[in-house]
């Protein structure tokens, strides 16, 4: 994963699968910008991955949680279906901007 943070705005970038084996990594990179370098805008840009399944949607999901303690918020840049339906179905796209990359 992918990190810049300048200031309170920081962008997270996952390439590939974000599965069972990669979203830890993702949850990690999250966790690092919001609660250690106190980013409170923070994009995720999904452009690059291939896949999303319901441990990379948790990751998400966590990190709209730690965001919202902090009055923050949480975009995804997502325009491919295989990416996009998954945070369709699941209701996060109701509580975070999802904008085409």
């Amino acid at each position: 994963m992918r990190r810049i943070v300048e200031g309170e705005r920081a962008q997270v970038t996952a390439v590939g699968e974000v599965d069972l084996f990669t979203a830890p990594e993702l949850k990690a990179a999250l966790r690092e910008v919001i609660l250690e370098q106190n980013a409170t805008d923070v994009t995720v840009d999904l452009s690059h991955a291939t896949f999303l399944d319901s441990t990379g949607i948790a990751a998400l999901f966590g990190a709209y949680r730690w965001l919202r303690a902090r009055d923050g918020k949480l975009t995804i840049l997502a325009d491919d279906p295989a990416i996009v339906e998954p945070l369709e179905l699941t209701g996060l796209t109701e509580f975070v901007a999802l904008m085409a990359a």
